[in-house]
């Protein structure tokens, strides 16, 4: 008689789960910094955003972004190729929870398109 299979648990390799809500707060602020047209108080809030939530997508695509509006298009590029990376290790139709919750496919089409644009490959 066989047994029924064991629910997937998380290797001890992997992080848990973002738990986003703190991590919601910061992208917040980082996103009323960016309306202020403050890059640089935005960079440090999604560095101070990534210290503590290393695997929120949608921070980590943001600070791409930011990295590129600063000018630091190398660093740009490395941040949207592990972006690219991160949204295809997930099923393309797998909601992302950020200030907006979008599937990783938006994410994979974003870090696409900005390296095909700015450089690299995804």
């Amino acid at each position: 008689r066989s047994r029924p299979p064991e629910p997937a648990r998380p290797s001890p390799s992997q992080p848990p789960p973002v738990r986003p809500a703190g991590a919601l707060r910061h992208h917040a602020e980082a996103l009323s910094a960016l309306e202020a047209n403050d890059l640089d108080l935005a960079a440090t809030l999604l560095e101070g955003l990534l210290a503590h939530w290393p695997d929120y997508l949608p921070g980590l695509c943001e600070y791409a972004l930011v990295q590129l509006r600063r000018g630091q298009r190398v660093r740009a590029a490395a941040l949207m190729r592990e972006v690219a990376a991160r949204a295809h290790a997930l099923a393309a139709h797998e909601l992302v929870d950020g200030p907006e919750a979008l599937t990783a496919a938006f994410y994979r089409r974003i870090a696409t398109e900005f390296l095909s644009t700015h450089g690299g490959e995804a």
